[in-house]
């Protein structure tokens, strides 16, 4: 994770803080996501992914998502208030930002 924190977006660092291990099979590392956004996420960056896979272990191996419902009770889940304050306590400058300039989420 370090490796990843170092070379890549932070959006991206907190969206495979998210990701559960579910195999590796031969050179296919598959990893469960719990929506289409993640998994896009790890499509859209999977080149990124292979290149510190590389680095770290020697060898190439490709990322493949899957989507799994997550264990967090739905409540949770669909809450967005609780998950921008929950990103404001993971992301440091995200909570500057909004400490600075204020910040409401909208609902449209």
């Amino acid at each position: 994770m370090q490796a990843l924190q170092e070379k890549a977006p932070k959006f991206l660092v907190l969206q495979m803080e998210r990701v559960l291990l579910k195999a590796l099979d031969k050179q296919i590392l598959i990893v469960a996501v719990d929506n289409e956004f993640g998994s896009r996420m790890v499509d859209e960056y999977g080149s990124l992914f292979s290149d510190l896979l590389k680095e770290l272990t020697g060898n190439r191996i490709r990322i493949k998502s899957v989507i799994e419902q997550s264990s967090r009770p739905k409540t949770q889940q669909n809450d967005p208030y609780q998950a921008f304050m929950e990103a404001q306590k993971q992301d440091p400058i995200l909570r500057q930002i909004v400490e600075k300039f204020g910040a409401e989420l909208q609902y449209n």
